[in-house]
């Protein structure tokens, strides 16, 4: 084979090349839309309030009975927490 062949030979197969990288492109366009009107997401509707940003009410469904802990029937020991005795002290 002589090099002008061989130059023949190149520009076919770019030209080729170029052919196919242009219908790949459009092939892939072409699938996004399809996917994203067969999959893809609705447009919300502005006017609308978004239902997941309204805070949740908190308990059991109207109607039904209340959870409450049992209250114990014994105390075993009392004790105070942060009391008042060292409030007053002054650290030298």
């Amino acid at each position: 084979m002589d090099l002008s062949a061989l130059k023949k030979e190149l520009e076919l197969k770019s030209k080729r090349i170029e052919g196919l990288e242009t219908e790949n492109k459009l092939l892939k366009t072409e699938l996004t839309e399809l996917r994203t009107k067969l999959f893809g997401r609705k447009v919300k509707d502005k006017n609308k309030k978004d239902i997941s940003k309204m805070p949740k009410k908190r308990g059991a469904p109207k109607g039904h009975p209340g959870w409450f802990r049992e209250v114990p029937k014994k105390m075993y020991s009392t004790s105070e927490k942060g009391s008042n005795k060292d409030k007053g002290a002054i650290l030298q």
